[in-house]
Protein backbone atom coordinates (compact mmCIF):
# COMPACT_ATOMS: atom_id res chain seq x y z
CA UNK A 1 0.00 0.00 0.00
CA UNK A 2 1.59 3.50 -0.99
CA UNK A 3 1.94 5.71 1.88
CA UNK A 4 1.39 9.95 1.54
CA UNK A 5 4.49 9.81 4.51
CA UNK A 6 6.30 7.72 2.89
CA UNK A 7 6.54 10.20 -0.41
CA UNK A 8 9.42 12.93 0.98
CA UNK A 9 11.79 9.90 0.96
CA UNK A 10 10.91 7.97 -2.22
CA UNK A 11 11.58 11.81 -3.54
CA UNK A 12 15.46 11.28 -2.47
CA UNK A 13 15.62 7.99 -3.51
CA UNK A 14 14.06 9.17 -7.09
CA UNK A 15 16.47 12.20 -7.04
CA UNK A 16 19.72 9.93 -6.35
CA UNK A 17 18.82 7.47 -8.80
CA UNK A 18 18.55 10.18 -11.54
CA UNK A 19 21.78 11.26 -10.65
CA UNK A 20 22.94 7.98 -11.96
CA UNK A 21 20.69 8.74 -15.29
CA UNK A 22 22.55 9.66 -18.78
CA UNK A 23 22.01 12.88 -19.84
CA UNK A 24 19.98 12.14 -22.70
CA UNK A 25 17.43 10.19 -20.89
CA UNK A 26 17.47 13.08 -17.91
CA UNK A 27 16.61 15.88 -20.60
CA UNK A 28 13.40 14.10 -21.40
CA UNK A 29 11.80 15.05 -17.69
CA UNK A 30 10.98 18.36 -17.29
CA UNK A 31 13.09 20.25 -15.29
CA UNK A 32 10.05 21.61 -13.64
CA UNK A 33 9.26 18.01 -12.58
CA UNK A 34 12.91 17.34 -11.02
CA UNK A 35 12.48 20.59 -9.18
CA UNK A 36 9.37 19.79 -7.82
CA UNK A 37 11.40 16.39 -6.54
CA UNK A 38 14.20 18.15 -5.53
CA UNK A 39 12.03 20.74 -2.96
CA UNK A 40 9.56 17.62 -1.70
CA UNK A 41 12.75 15.43 -0.91
CA UNK A 42 13.75 14.63 2.42
CA UNK A 43 17.29 15.71 2.87
CA UNK A 44 18.01 13.72 5.92
CA UNK A 45 16.87 10.75 4.57
CA UNK A 46 20.14 8.57 3.70
CA UNK A 47 19.96 6.40 0.82
CA UNK A 48 22.78 5.50 -1.38
CA UNK A 49 21.82 3.74 -4.65
CA UNK A 50 24.29 0.27 -4.82
CA UNK A 51 25.13 0.28 -8.03
CA UNK A 52 26.93 -3.95 -7.40
CA UNK A 53 23.46 -5.23 -7.83
CA UNK A 54 21.25 -5.39 -10.43
CA UNK A 55 18.30 -2.19 -10.13
CA UNK A 56 15.57 -4.50 -9.73
CA UNK A 57 17.16 -6.02 -6.66
CA UNK A 58 17.36 -2.69 -4.99
CA UNK A 59 15.84 -2.15 -1.93
CA UNK A 60 13.36 0.59 -2.89
CA UNK A 61 10.09 2.14 -1.26
CA UNK A 62 7.20 1.28 -3.21
CA UNK A 63 6.72 4.84 -3.88
CA UNK A 64 9.68 5.41 -5.72
CA UNK A 65 8.98 2.94 -7.68
CA UNK A 66 5.36 4.45 -8.34
CA UNK A 67 6.88 7.78 -9.54
CA UNK A 68 10.04 5.58 -11.42
CA UNK A 69 7.19 4.41 -13.16
CA UNK A 70 5.46 7.33 -13.69
CA UNK A 71 8.31 8.84 -15.35
CA UNK A 72 8.84 6.11 -17.26
CA UNK A 73 5.52 6.23 -18.50
CA UNK A 74 5.02 10.10 -19.28
CA UNK A 75 8.89 10.25 -20.36
CA UNK A 76 10.83 7.47 -21.62
CA UNK A 77 8.29 5.04 -22.91
CA UNK A 78 7.84 4.25 -26.52
CA UNK A 79 4.18 4.43 -27.69
CA UNK A 80 3.73 0.35 -27.93
CA UNK A 81 5.29 0.48 -24.44
CA UNK A 82 3.44 3.28 -22.77
CA UNK A 83 -0.06 1.31 -24.68
CA UNK A 84 1.08 -2.33 -23.13
CA UNK A 85 1.36 -0.46 -19.88
CA UNK A 86 -1.82 0.88 -19.78
CA UNK A 87 -3.74 -2.15 -21.13
CA UNK A 88 -1.59 -3.98 -17.93
CA UNK A 89 -3.09 -1.37 -15.53
CA UNK A 90 -6.53 -1.43 -17.22
CA UNK A 91 -6.46 -5.67 -16.45
CA UNK A 92 -5.39 -5.15 -12.76
CA UNK A 93 -8.48 -2.90 -12.52
CA UNK A 94 -10.87 -5.04 -13.80
CA UNK A 95 -9.62 -7.84 -11.84
CA UNK A 96 -9.65 -6.32 -8.46
CA UNK A 97 -13.05 -4.66 -9.47
CA UNK A 98 -14.17 -8.58 -10.20
CA UNK A 99 -13.04 -9.78 -7.09
CA UNK A 100 -14.67 -6.95 -5.16
CA UNK A 101 -18.23 -7.80 -7.31
CA UNK A 102 -17.29 -11.36 -6.08
CA UNK A 103 -16.98 -11.01 -2.79
CA UNK A 104 -19.92 -8.56 -2.57
CA UNK A 105 -22.27 -11.42 -4.32
CA UNK A 106 -21.18 -14.25 -1.67
CA UNK A 107 -21.06 -12.49 1.28
CA UNK A 108 -24.19 -10.19 0.38
CA UNK A 109 -26.45 -11.75 3.19
CA UNK A 110 -23.85 -13.37 5.41
CA UNK A 111 -24.07 -10.17 7.74
CA UNK A 112 -27.83 -9.99 7.23
CA UNK A 113 -30.95 -11.08 9.48
CA UNK A 114 -32.46 -12.35 6.60
CA UNK A 115 -31.20 -15.71 6.08
CA UNK A 116 -31.74 -16.43 9.78
CA UNK A 117 -35.16 -14.97 9.72
CA UNK A 118 -36.09 -17.34 6.59
CA UNK A 119 -34.40 -20.31 8.52
CA UNK A 120 -36.43 -19.98 11.28
CA UNK A 121 -39.27 -19.61 9.23
CA UNK A 122 -38.77 -22.82 7.13
CA UNK A 123 -37.86 -24.96 10.08
CA UNK A 124 -41.02 -23.44 12.39
CA UNK A 125 -43.95 -25.07 10.26
CA UNK A 126 -46.48 -24.17 12.29
CA UNK A 127 -46.57 -20.80 10.42
CA UNK A 128 -49.70 -19.34 9.40
CA UNK A 129 -51.05 -17.15 6.82
CA UNK A 130 -52.25 -14.38 7.85
CA UNK A 131 -55.17 -12.74 6.31
CA UNK A 132 -55.66 -9.27 5.23
CA UNK A 133 -59.04 -6.98 6.73
CA UNK A 134 -60.23 -4.55 5.50
CA UNK A 135 -60.76 -1.56 8.66
CA UNK A 136 -64.34 -1.87 9.73
CA UNK A 137 -64.48 2.17 9.49
CA UNK A 138 -62.97 1.64 5.61
CA UNK A 139 -65.86 -0.99 5.01
CA UNK A 140 -68.86 0.93 6.27
CA UNK A 141 -67.71 4.08 3.85
CA UNK A 142 -66.47 1.64 1.42
CA UNK A 143 -70.39 0.30 1.62
CA UNK A 144 -72.31 3.74 2.11
CA UNK A 145 -69.98 5.14 -1.02
CA UNK A 146 -71.84 1.84 -3.30
CA UNK A 147 -75.06 2.78 -1.93
CA UNK A 148 -75.26 6.34 -2.69
CA UNK A 149 -73.99 5.78 -6.13
CA UNK A 150 -76.62 3.35 -6.72
CA UNK A 151 -79.39 5.47 -5.29
CA UNK A 152 -77.94 8.40 -7.75
CA UNK A 153 -78.31 6.24 -10.75
CA UNK A 154 -81.90 5.24 -10.02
Amino acid sequence: MIKIENYPNACKEVYVILNYINKEDLKKIPQSFIDMIQRKMNNDYKFKLDTSIDFEEQNLLKETKVILGYIFLNYWGTKEQKETIEKKFRNDIAKKEEQKIKYNRNELFQNNNFIRLSQNVNQNEDVKMIEYKKNILKQFIYKLKNLLRHMKKK
